[in-house]
């Protein structure tokens, strides 16, 4: 299959290396870029009076990683810390960086809530939340329902792409590209809105094109392209959207 992966990279690219090894063709065409808006050093974040840490993205984990770079000390206590992750991918790339008590929810952030409230106490201190500038899901307002408190950090944003790369959009005029993967509701958001903006509504709606969503959540964003073709991961994360690729390939051949 040719597959056009959308994700900001490094993401992007680490998505792409491991399409290609399961034999299928990649155009990238990130429709975002990220940038981290935490200084490095003690002054970036405090992790007095805090009990854990809850990062439910990859960049939220680099954001927090960033800032404590320059204090080995703030860095080494919050490797010693309860660590709250949405899934796998985040989960792996905290052990790479020394965390060693993880937490791993199921792949959505609303999984994470029941797991915290489970797992700390409120009385023992606040908890770190590192997350973009904006929230798909308020984990911070359903914890607070458990009394606990949370610092919500801000450690990165998007910038949107302004158009899509020139070989997608080759790509999608010929009609070449089988599929489309989208793992966030943001960047399904910023899809439909390029796709309007190059006028290729109906190559994407009529031409076969499946977007392949990480969530529900995701394919009800693309209420901007009515009837186009969508598939959804079995569960939230990219292990379960690969599988179903790889199911669609084995049954195109």
């Amino acid at each position: 299959m040719r597959l056009l992966v959308t994700r900001p990279n490094p993401d992007a690219k680490e998505t792409a290396e491991a399409l290609r090894r399961a034999g299928h063709e990649v155009v990238l065409s990130p429709l975002a870029e990220v940038v981290f808006c935490v200084p490095e050093g003690p002054e970036g974040l405090s992790l007095e009076g805090v009990q854990g840490l809850i990062a439910t993205s990859r960049n939220g984990l680099r954001g927090l990683a960033r800032a404590l770079a320059g204090a080995p000390a703030a860095l080494s206590r919050a490797r010693s810390l309860p660590l709250f992750v949405v899934g796998p991918a985040t989960a792996a790339l905290a052990r790479t960086w020394g965390f060693a008590r993880i937490h791993e929810g199921a792949g959505a952030a609303h999984d994470l809530a029941p797991l915290i409230a489970a797992e700390m106490q409120p009385e023992k201190g606040a908890l770190l939340y590192v997350t973009g500038q904006r929230l798909a899901y308020d984990l911070g307002a359903a914890l607070s329902g458990h009394g606990f408190e949370v610092r919500r950090r801000a450690v990165y944003r998007m910038e949107h792409a302004a158009a899509l790369a020139p070989e997608a959009l080759d790509a999608l005029a010929r009609g070449t590209l089988d599929g489309v993967l989208l793992l966030s509701p943001a960047m399904a958001r910023t899809w439909c809105r390029l796709i309007a903006r190059h006028g290729l509504a109906e190559k994407v709606t009529t031409g076969g094109l499946t977007h392949y969503c990480l969530s529900r959540a995701i394919a009800a964003a693309l209420e901007g392209l009515p009837g186009a073709p969508i598939a959804i991961a079995a569960k939230p994360n990219l292990d379960e959207l690969l599988a179903r690729i790889a199911l669609d390939a084995a049954q195109s051949d």
